[in-house]
């Protein structure tokens, strides 16, 4: 059973910086037994974090349209693991308001991070990713992969990539309905859309040739930790010059065979 004294200690050996901002994707499953579970983590990585620093976490909800409802950043449950939706209910944690990739942060730029998300593109300029990386912030991927790894659909948007225009398969209208805090629900139209992230793995090499990444391990999960900027900076000419590096090879993928074609319209 991990404590929360010894997770501070594997936070601190895995590189993350006393006042630094870290966005985190985790696998709880992955850390092992952990005495109080999730809030025992959370309060480790804010104990390293202090109070100058910021912790964020993805709370997305992807299908909440598609069961029929509209997002609320009260009450839409997270799915992006047991850690962000407990996170995502602490009364220090602000959400951002974003029908598909809502962020919730807690600590000093908890509040920079997550305004105005609806007015920016989900996960790609100017949204909580972004502004991050801007930020001098890192990325840990605790017990996951790449294919986690959130901020590369920034550097698909920065790179201006054909494809982010294209609908995603369960939205094609790109409309989304949100429940505002009087209750009304209001629609807005997405214009920038992220897709399959299941070739992601294909920029940790990419990263690691150009010493992007640092390893370590907090209980028995394996990390990696970035600079956002610096990950921004690398993987955006690579798409540049590589466009469709990213796309899944599935043959029947509904992401990625549409926007293939956005790259190679004559075939």
């Amino acid at each position: 059973m991990l404590t929360k004294k010894q997770l501070v200690s594997d936070i601190l050996a895995s590189g993350v910086i006393p006042g630094s901002a870290l966005a985190l994707h985790s696998s709880m499953k992955a850390v092992g037994l952990v005495d109080g579970g999730p809030d025992t983590l959370i309060e480790a990585f804010l104990e390293v974090l202090g109070r100058d620093g910021t912790l964020m976490v993805p709370t997305f909800t992807y299908g909440v349209k598609h069961q029929g409802r509209p997002f609320d950043p009260e009450t839409s449950e997270s799915v992006t693991g047991l850690l962000t939706e407990v996170f995502r209910k602490r009364p220090d944690a602000i959400r951002s308001i974003a029908p598909v990739h809502s962020v919730a942060a807690i600590g000093r730029l908890a509040l920079e991070l997550t305004r105005d998300h609806l007015y920016s593109t989900t996960l790609g300029r100017y949204s909580p990713y972004h502004r991050l990386a801007e930020a001098g912030g890192s990325i840990m991927l605790l017990g996951c992969d790449h294919n986690s790894n959130s901020i590369i659909h920034v550097a698909e948007s920065l790179a201006e990539i054909p494809y982010i225009y294209t609908p995603t398969p369960g939205a094609p209208d790109g409309f989304h309905e949100i429940r505002q805090k009087d209750g009304r629900v209001k629609k807005i139209q997405l214009t920038e859309f992220t897709g399959c992230s299941k070739a992601f793995f294909r920029a940790e090499p990419v990263l690691r040739k150009a010493g992007a990444i640092r390893d370590g391990q907090i209980g028995d999960a394996k990390t990696q930790l970035m600079k956002g900027d610096e990950l921004l900076k690398i993987m955006t000419p690579v798409l540049n010059s590589d466009p469709g590096l990213l796309l899944c090879p599935k043959p029947t993928c509904s992401y990625c065979r549409p926007r293939e074609k956005t790259l190679n319209p004559d075939k």
